[in-house]
């Protein structure tokens, strides 16, 4: 049976045994697929930092070959092992290496078939890694269950900043997990749950985390059908959220009512730039409602292509440009006077 610990506001949070690491030690020299030979040279010589082996079809035994020499490895930083069928059994071994390795930084495992088992392998990892910044688990199979243990993973890793779980079918659950992790991680600043499924109940889940979170700077929450309740979550959200500067609501079925709301809480936030509302239904009311926002709210730059995509109203259009267009350029005179001040400051300093 698995052990626990409580953090003392009534969530258990499950301890998972750590997997055994790769070590010249404890694991032999595994057979190398042939046209492996030399990348597993390159690695045991420490004489590269990036690798890609993107769409090499290496399978788990390439995966198994490519940890044992990670597991060794001082000098890589990137890894790309996208596209090659590891499965559950390749992320396992990938994810024991993680436990050796002291200097990978980014890894991508997107479109590798990793179910569940695999996802729960590669959490456990990161619960020990300290050196892992950008993990990419983009198209797999990990589901609300494989979900669930990367959010538990988060609440203890103090490195992770950007996770990419986009097309992984984790659904309203696996949102709320994600969330739960969210309102207590510290590191994490780029979250993609595209294609998610996760619904208005994910969305007020989310919505509910980004209140008390102080790190996450960009969020994609695109196609996951959050509809207008999802956005007035959101909007409610954004209203006390300081940090988040890149939102994409794209493709959730969000009408006039949603962006209605999201408008209204423009007007109060000072942070948000990038907001990305393409392929939803707002009309005439809804983009009005954001253009009087706008006037108001001098940060936001970037609203897509949704402007030349969806507002039939010349004139209205017209008034959303040139707002935008006065973001922008305020947007570079702060970054001016930005960078005038801290260039100033150490000359102060001396006086």
């Amino acid at each position: 049976m698995a052990a626990s610990s409580s953090t003392g506001l009534g969530i258990i949070i499950p301890i998972h045994t750590p997997l055994p690491t790769q070590t010249p030690e404890a694991k032999e020299r595994p057979p190398i697929p042939h046209g492996l030979e030399e990348i597993i040279d390159q690695l045991l010589s420490n004489s590269i930092t990036t690798l890609d082996l993107a769409s090499k079809n290496i399978g788990p035994e390439g995966a198994k070959a490519i940890a044992w020499a990670l597991s060794q490895n001082t000098s890589l930083t990137t890894l790309n092992l996208s596209n090659n069928k590891i499965g559950d059994a390749g992320a396992q071994e990938i994810a024991r290496a993680l436990g050796a390795n002291t200097t990978l930084t980014a890894l991508d495992l997107n479109f590798n078939n990793i179910g569940h088992a695999g996802a729960k392998d590669i959490a456990t990892a990161l619960g020990a890694n300290t050196t892992l910044a950008v993990l990419n688990l983009h198209s797999n199979k990990i589901g609300h269950a494989g979900a669930k243990d990367i959010a538990t993973a988060l609440g203890a890793n103090t490195t992770l900043a950007v996770l990419n779980l986009r097309s992984n079918n984790i659904g309203a659950a696996g949102a709320k997990d994600i969330a739960t992790a969210l309102r207590a991680n510290t590191t994490l600043t780029v979250l993609n749950l595209t294609y998610n499924k996760i619904g208005h109940a994910g969305a007020k889940d989310i919505a509910t985390a980004l209140r008390a979170n102080t790190t996450l700077t960009a969020l994609d929450l695109s196609s996951n059908n959050i509809g207008d309740a999802g956005a007035k979550d959101i909007a409610t959200a954004l209203r006390a959220n300081t940090a988040l500067t890149v939102l994409n609501l794209s493709s959730n079925n969000i009408s006039d009512a949603g962006a209605q709301e999201i408008g209204r809480a423009l007007v109060a936030n000072t942070t948000l730039t990038t907001l990305d509302l393409r392929y939803n239904d707002i009309r005439h009311a809804g983009w009005k409602a954001l253009v009087e926002a706008l006037q108001i709210n001098g940060y936001i730059t970037d609203l897509g292509q949704a402007i030349q995509d969806s507002i039939r109203d010349a004139t209205l259009k017209t008034t959303l440009i040139g707002l935008l267009a006065r973001n922008n350029h305020n947007a570079t005179q702060r970054s001016s006077l930005l960078t005038l001040s801290l260039l100033t400051f150490p000359l102060l300093s001396r006086v």
